[in-house]
């Protein structure tokens, strides 16, 4: 016959072992002991239920989820609600359109429940939205390979998240790094120019922001191709 574990005193989650009640048989040991809850209920649970996390409480602990999860604080049309949405949908849904670029490469969300997010971000969410709008109030990751968590989110205008997407240049010069677009109107270049000068002249980041746009003459005389008006290269120098 397996030899009984004492288990008084011993908390697992939210139970704690008062007195073993019985349960032994046919060799194999099923016991079953009182167990006090945090909340003050006493229930009779099968031990090895409550080590291996099966049960965690006396019942009241999936209680409280289930209203959690159910409840939206009459917030569920709202738009600091439905950002919430958007995030779990982006994050853990394969047929959103937006799975690939989140879930999919290993993104996810770290707020358990509607509350918490509540919590953390709705008060900067206000303060954000006083100043911008609804429409320039977007949740936007520092470090866009992180999750979404407290720590890794900020509220953020349309125009700074899509400075902070994966796939943006950014260039760095004279103790300043900045996206394309911050340097062309820092610099007065134009957007296309700076690009160009990058992807298809492989220029230094100095030549990139440093060397004006030379002046082109239209009253020329020759006639170019198809090929050479797309190839062309004087228009970026």
């Amino acid at each position: 016959m397996a030899k009984l574990e004492n288990l008084k005193g011993k908390k697992y989650n939210r139970l704690t072992a008062l007195k073993f009640i019985g349960g032994v048989k046919e060799g194999y040991c099923r016991s079953h002991w009182l167990f006090k809850c945090e909340c003050g209920n006493e229930k009779v649970i099968q031990s090895n239920d409550v080590k291996l996390g099966k049960t965690k409480s006396c019942g009241c602990y999936n209680l409280e989820r289930s209203v959690i999860n159910n409840t939206t604080h009459n917030m569920s049309k709202t738009r600091f609600y439905k950002i919430w949405a958007q995030m779990i949908n982006r994050c853990r849904n394969p047929d959103s359109h937006a799975y690939e670029h989140y879930g999919g490469r290993g993104v996810d969300y770290e707020w358990e429940t509607f509350s918490d997010f509540k919590v953390n971000m709705y008060d900067s969410y206000l303060s954000h939205f006083e100043l911008h709008g609804s429409y320039n109030t977007t949740i936007d990751r520092i470090d866009n390979d992180g999750n979404y968590s407290k720590e890794n989110c900020r509220w953020a205008t349309r125009k700074q998240q899509c400075n902070n997407r994966r796939n943006t240049i950014r260039l760095a010069h004279n103790g300043k790094t900045q996206t394309i677009s911050e340097w062309a109107k820092d610099t007065g270049l134009n957007h296309g120019c700076i690009y160009a000068r990058i992807k298809y002249l492989n220029w230094s980041t100095k030549e990139v922001l440093e060397t004006p746009v030379r002046k082109r003459n239209y009253d020329t005389r020759s006639t170019r191709t198809k090929k050479d008006n797309g190839a062309d290269r004087r228009a970026y120098v």
